[in-house]
């Protein structure tokens, strides 16, 4: 990870090709603004290279002249100490070559009849606008991808297919001239005239295309071999088997659609892509086949899960995890504590941790424990002191008197008889000791009737002091 231009974070590694690799990054801005970006960085053997470099500017500017919903957008062009980069469209979702890989893993399963035609119309439909591109002054600039294959298919996630990488375009005003003699491209998606070295236009990306239909129809490759040689053979032969020979579920009139987009001589084929889309639009009318939407697209790319997340690709680099803001608390609330969400102050019980019950739990409140620990130490320690006077009175009185009444009486009730025997007579200290424990903190103190009678007099003269809060109150440790 690292910063480029000043404003631009590079985080992982997205692919790469024999030219350049496509990392996820983040474009930075006042006020906290970010966004995510595609930045295309060329290799560093390669950045040295003039031919190389004016080719990747080239692609820049070709590519930032391209405004449709069908092509990725290039953002920005920059150069630092590092070399040239570019700022491009960031498009979450696979390849269309990822797409068949994952595809192939499951089981050799072909794409549907109704995406492909989605997927492949979305292509046609960039492929027509990089082709009418003009110049400052309306002048067609005569552009030719060159490339158009399955890894220069971007299907997002939102379903719709963007056509790419404008690294080997050809156009009439390229400020760098493509070298003599030399290949640009995927031999298999080649036209005849391309691979004969010949001047290309437009139709050379109309016979990639019918390449890719082909593929895409049978879920096998139109052209195949061991070695290069082989390639370039089958290839300007133009032999070729139509799609229902491998795949009979395919329909006869997108059959012959296909064909014509692969016959050897240029003019046979269809003068734009714009025509070629006609053609199919005509071929799924008269077979009765149907074209999948955006959402069904989506569907399939989502649950293939042939890409990396931009999420996946955060949480693996060492910077933030996410665009999402960073939450307030990085460490974790003490037990039996809620936890409050980040950036707000509301307490939600679901990032309560589990308590086995509703008792409080003491440990996380050290102070309160320790406060309330010695509270009833002392209140103990003095119902002990005064169950010990009362016992030694007792005795001295040869317990012929009652112990005092310490609270009031709500209803005025007879006495009970004596005990029987000296036996069952409880205890005088564990009666007085009884009768002097404190209530509970937060207790109400019951406060006397109109009809309570009035204590029965007691020759024992206690101190003088009473409980606190009512004069009839219960005694307290804290009164001796």
């Amino acid at each position: 990870m690292g910063l480029r231009g000043g404003r631009y974070e590079t985080l992982g590694v997205i692919a790469s090709g024999g030219m350049a690799t496509v990392h996820l990054g983040r474009a930075l801005g006042a006020g906290g603004f970010e966004r995510l970006v595609a930045i295309k960085t060329m290799h560093p053997h390669l950045a040295e290279e003039p031919e190389f470099v004016a080719m990747f500017l080239d692609e820049a500017r070709l590519a930032a002249r391209i405004r449709h919903p069908n092509v990725v957008g290039t953002i920005d062009v920059q150069q630092d100490e590092v070399g040239v980069f570019l700022v491009m469209e960031y498009v979450e979702g696979p390849s269309l070559m990822q797409i068949q890989r994952a595809l192939k893993k499951e089981g050799g399963q072909k794409l549907p009849l109704d995406i492909v035609l989605r997927v492949f119309l979305d292509a046609l439909a960039g492929l027509h606008a990089a082709h009418e591109l003009t110049g400052a002054g309306g002048m067609p600039l005569n552009l030719v991808h060159r490339d158009v294959s399955p890894q220069n298919i971007l299907v997002g996630v939102d379903g719709i297919a963007r056509l790419t990488d404008f690294g080997v375009a050809r156009a009439e005003a390229r400020l760098q001239s493509t070298s003599s003699g030399q290949l640009k491209g995927k031999l298999g998606y080649m036209a005849p005239e391309q691979l004969r070295r010949e001047t290309v236009d437009r139709r050379a990306d109309i016979y990639a295309a019918g390449v890719l239909l082909w593929e895409l129809l049978t879920g096998a490759k139109l052209i195949s071999g061991d070695n290069e040689a082989q390639i370039l053979v089958k290839n300007m032969a133009g032999d070729h088997l139509p799609p229902r020979a491998v795949n009979p579920a395919v329909p006869a009139p997108l059959d012959a659609a296909c064909m014509r987009a692969l016959q050897v001589l240029r003019e046979e084929r269809y003068a734009t892509a714009a025509e070629f889309a006609e053609a199919i639009d005509e071929a799924i009318v008269s077979s009765g086949a149907t074209i999948a939407s955006p959402r069904a697209v989506a569907a399939l790319v989502k649950g293939l899960g042939a890409h990396v997340s931009p999420s996946d690709l955060l949480a693996g680099s060492s910077g933030r995890p996410s665009l999402s803001p960073r939450p307030l608390e990085t460490t974790p609330p003490p037990p039996g504590i809620l936890a409050a969400p980040a950036r707000t102050g509301i307490m939600t019980a679901e990032s309560a941790p589990a308590r086995p019950s509703d008792t409080p739990d003491l440990d996380a409140f050290p102070g309160r424990s320790k406060r309330r620990g010695k509270m009833l130490t002392g209140v103990l320690a003095g119902v002990g002191l005064v169950a010990v006077a009362v016992a030694a009175g007792w005795s001295l009185l040869g317990g012929s008197q009652s112990p005092p009444q310490t609270t009031p009486a709500i209803e005025a009730a007879p006495a009970p008889p004596p005990p029987a025997a000296p036996s069952a007579e409880p205890s005088p200290a564990s009666s007085i000791a009884a009768a002097l424990t404190p209530p509970p903190p937060d207790a109400p103190t019951a406060a006397p009737t109109a009809s309570a009678a009035p204590a029965p007099p007691v020759t024992r003269k206690w101190p003088s002091k009473r409980g606190r809060g009512s004069t009839n109150g219960p005694y307290r440790p804290s009164d001796l």
